[in-house]
């Protein structure tokens, strides 16, 4: 029985002695949280560079169709004119000119 205890004392010793010292220095608190920071600060900056670059495309795309909106207001105009009798081209080109300015 003595030689159990022993053995059971020497194997509880070196796991005790090898759980103490993993060789890997401690980490700094004040590091990691400076870390963290650091990333979720560019995290940030990312997520809302992209939300920007995100309202301007739709901003472009809603100015894209209020101009072309208003050219097919213009062009649908201009029609209604041509198709009108008695209209001269002057007249016309004198009435565009007076919706674009």
């Amino acid at each position: 029985m003595k030689k159990t205890y022993i053995v059971l004392f020497v194997v509880a010793a070196t796991l005790g002695l090898a759980a103490c010292d993993t060789g890997a220095p401690i980490p700094d608190p004040k590091i990691e949280t400076e870390t963290a920071i650091s990333t979720l600060s560019e995290t940030v900056t990312e997520a809302t560079e992209s939300a920007i670059g995100g309202v301007n495309d739709m901003t472009e795309a809603a100015d894209q169709m209020a101009n072309d909106t208003i050219d097919d207001a213009i062009d649908d105009a201009v029609n209604i004119i041509k198709d009108t009798s008695g209209v001269t081209s002057s007249k016309i080109d004198d009435t565009v000119n007076g919706i674009l300015d």
